[in-house]
């Protein structure tokens, strides 16, 4: 039988910022149980420390020379050839939710337009690159393409901090939060519940951990493979109440094991050179298509 595929990915996460990496102030008991019974790459590289440029790399499988991806400032080509393609030609189901950042919704208004004609045309459909735009959600759910760089199934968290747009937005909104809370200015005027005295953007969201982008993360992915794998039963529960904002609970009977020389390693360094910006997780699935039985 196929295997289920699902990868987990934060955005521009520290190293050091982990539990189980030997952080004392970090709680992340649910990466830690990861790490604890699976295998941890202590010597790994990161193709470009910048979001957008890495995540088309993890995508693609290529350099962001090769895929043109160098910075914020451009969308992933819409025809590249990415791995989740490759598990949609194979018959599989696949869906993403929460950050995507394959395209400069999130971050156009970061660099200066330049007002010059491109060097060559765009072939593909107009439009194509506008569908991380957060004010396409403003008045609902918009259309979707059916092939969105190979994912069927996309439920988008879009924005930085408190600030909630995309599907998470409407998700969110279904459960009771205020627009005024949710959709927020990324100034020092934003609500809050409390904030540091030394630097604005340390600060409680106005509304509870039940809005949070990891509980939308957790209760859509699980809606989702649940979909897709009717017949399995699948259950599962959001983390506690605790849990840190970024992460999706996974459980499982299998063998504990640590990684007691990584942890020596990055506190010796205290993750010296290491960059540290964290933002909503991401999990991207893969089920094998579901075909019916006589």
């Amino acid at each position: 039988m196929a295997p289920n595929v699902l990868f987990i990915i934060c955005d521009q996460l520290r190293a050091d910022h982990l539990g189980f990496a030997g952080n004392q102030v970090v709680r992340t008991p649910n990466i830690d149980s990861i790490a604890a019974r699976g295998m941890v790459f202590d010597n790994a590289w990161v193709a470009n420390p910048v979001c957008m440029p890495n995540r088309s790399t993890i995508m693609t499988g290529r350099m962001p020379t090769a895929h043109g991806v160098v910075f914020n400032d451009r969308s992933l080509d819409w025809g590249a050839n990415t791995h989740v393609r490759t598990f949609r030609e194979a018959g599989y189901r696949t869906a993403l939710i929460g950050k995507s950042h394959l395209q400069h919704g999130l971050s156009r208004n970061a660099v200066v337009a330049v007002d010059r004609q491109p060097v060559s045309a765009d072939p593909w459909p107009t439009g194509w690159n506008q569908l991380e735009h957060a004010e396409r959600y403003d008045g609902g759910i918009p259309d979707w393409p059916d092939d969105f760089y190979g994912f069927d199934h996309v439920e988008l968290s879009i924005d930085h901090g408190a600030r909630i747009t995309g599907h998470h937005l409407h998700w969110a909104l279904d459960r009771g939060g205020r627009y005024e809370d949710l959709v927020v200015p990324m100034t020092n005027e934003s609500p809050a519940a409390r904030r540091s005295d030394r630097w604005w953007q340390v600060y409680q969201p106005p509304y509870g951990p039940e809005l949070h982008s990891t509980t939308f993360v957790t209760d859509r992915t699980l809606a989702t493979t649940r979909c897709a794998h009717p017949a399995t039963g699948l259950t599962g529960t959001t983390p506690p109440t605790w849990h840190c904002r970024k992460q999706l609970a996974i459980h499982s009977n299998a063998p504990r094991r640590t990684s007691a020389k990584y942890k020596r390693r990055l506190l010796r360094n205290n993750g010296a050179g290491l960059g540290c910006s964290v933002q909503p997780t991401t999990t991207w699935c893969a089920r094998p298509l579901l075909r019916p039985t006589a």
